[in-house]
C-alpha cells in the first residue's frame, strides 16, 4: 500500500525523517491530515535501505536514470518559457511558477513514473487544496483557509497541461480534458505528497531542484534544474556548488509507482500506441484509432455512423473485421438487419393487400 505522506521541512544531516499521513478531499478541496495525535508519522531512516534511485556512495548519480529517461535542457519538456508577470496571470498560478514548483513536479513525475510532461498550472491552481483540517481526537477547530501553494502537494495529482489546457472560465476543476477525456487519464502522483536523492529522489532547494551529483577532483558538484525568472526566465541544467543543504523539498512513498504512460491526446493525423481515442474527431482514420469491438464503446464513438458502420456480409471487409466475430457489435448488428428483412418480406405482401 502506497502511503500518502507529507512534509514541510527537515534537514539534510538529520538521520530521520517523518512524514505525516494526509488525505485528501477534491470534493471540498481539503488537505487532511487524518492522525488521531500529534504525532502520527512516518519516519524514514537515511540509513537504512532501500535505495531506489542509486547507490548513496555512487561517484555519480542522476535519479532519472532510474527510469531509462534522458533528461536534458533539450529534452526536458517543461523547459519552455512562463509568464510570470504577477499583473497578468492570477495569483496561485504566478506562485507555482515563481515557487518553481512546475519543474521540480515535472522532474518527480520524471524519476517516479518515467514520464516527461509539463505540468498543468491552472490545473494546480483550480483544482489544489483551499482548505486545510486536523482530524484529531477531541476534534479540532473547522478548516481554514490555504493557498494551494502553502502545502505544494500531489495529494490531488498533476494534471498534464496537454489535458487541461486554459483556465476554466469560473476557476472550477475541470472533470475533463481538452478533447473530453476525463481528467483522470492525464493525472499522475496522486500517491505521492511533497516535501536524499538516492532515497527520495529529486529535491528542491530555494526554488532549486537537484536530481543527481558528480564527484570530481574538487570535490561533490550536484546536478540542478533552476529557472531565473527575474532574467530570461529560461530552465538551466546547472552544476549546483553547495556546502549544505538547508530547509528542502522531497516526494516519497512507501511502494515505488509503476512506471506510467503519458497522455497522448489523439488527433486525426497522429495516434501513437499510448494515446486515447478522443469523443469529438469523427473522422480519425480507423487505422490511427481501431474502431471500437464491444457494443458498449461502439454507441459512444462518433465514427459509428461513418467510417466506423459495420461492413456489409459478404464483402472481404466484413470477413476481416473483429467485430463481425461472434457477439461481435458488426454480428448482431447483422443478425438484425437479417430479421428486419424476413419481417419486411413477410409483412409487405399483407400491407399490398390493403393499399391497392
Amino acid at each position: 500500500m502506497i502511503c500518502l505522506l507529507f512534509a514541510l521541512a527537515t534537514f539534510l544531516h538529520a538521520d530521520l525523517i517523518e512524514f505525516r499521513r494526509y488525505r485528501y478531499d477534491s470534493s471540498s478541496k481539503t488537505l487532511i491530515w487524518q492522525g488521531t495525535q500529534d504525532h502520527d508519522v512516518i519516519s524514514v531512516d537515511l540509513d537504512v535501505g532501500p535505495y531506489p534511485f542509486g547507490d548513496p556512495g555512487a561517484k555519480q548519480l542522476n535519479v532519472f536514470d532510474k527510469q531509462g529517461l534522458t533528461i536534458t535542457n533539450q529534452t526536458f519538456a517543461a523547459r519552455e518559457n512562463v509568464i510570470n508577470d504577477s499583473n497578468v496571470i492570477p495569483e496561485v498560478q504566478y506562485e507555482y511558477f515563481n515557487q518553481n514548483l512546475q519543474e521540480f513536479q515535472a522532474s518527480v513525475l520524471a524519476a517516479y513514473y518515467g514520464i516527461n510532461i509539463v505540468p498543468s498550472e491552472n490545473y494546480f491552481a483550480e483544482c489544489g487544496p483551499y482548505n486545510y483540517r486536523e482530524d484529531k481526537i477531541p476534534p479540532k477547530e473547522a478548516p481554514h483557509s490555504i493557498k494551494p501553494y502553502e502545502y505544494p502537494v500531489f495529494a490531488f495529482g498533476v494534471n498534464d497541461a496537454k489535458c487541461y489546457g486554459e483556465k476554466s472560465e469560473d476557476g472550477q476543476c475541470k472533470t475533463q480534458c481538452v478533447n473530453g477525456d476525463p481528467i483522470e487519464k492525464a493525472t499522475y502522483g496522486k500517491e505521492l505528497l511533497t516535501l536524499v536523492p538516492t532515497k527520495f529522489g529529486p529535491l528542491m532547494e530555494i526554488g532549486v531542484t537537484i536530481y543527481g551529483w558528480k564527484i570530481g577532483i574538487d570535490g561533490e558538484i550536484f546536478l540542478a534544474i533552476h529557472r531565473w525568472l527575474d532574467v530570461d526566465q529560461q530552465l538551466h541544467f546547472i552544476f549546483y556548488d553547495m556546502d549544505h543543504v538547508g530547509i528542502y523539498t522531497v516526494a516519497y512513498a512507501e511502494t515505488f509507482p509503476a512506471k506510467a504512460i503519458a497522455y497522448n491526446p489523439c488527433s486525426k493525423d497522429e495516434h501513437s500506441v499510448s494515446c486515447q481515442c478522443p469523443i469529438n474527431l469523427t473522422d480519425i482514420p480507423k487505422e490511427n484509432c481501431p474502431c471500437p469491438v464491444t457494443a458498449d464503446k461502439h454507441v459512444k464513438d462518433p465514427r459509428k455512423d461513418g467510417i466506423c458502420r459495420c461492413p456489409q456480409k459478404g464483402t472481404d471487409e466484413f470477413k476481416t473485421d473483429p467485430r463481425t466475430k461472434v457477439k461481435g457489435i458488426c454480428q448482431a448488428g447483422v443478425t438484425r438487419t437479417a430479421l428486419l428483412m424476413v419481417m419486411m418480406t413477410l409483412i409487405m405482401p399483407i400491407l399490398a393487400q390493403y393499399l391497392f
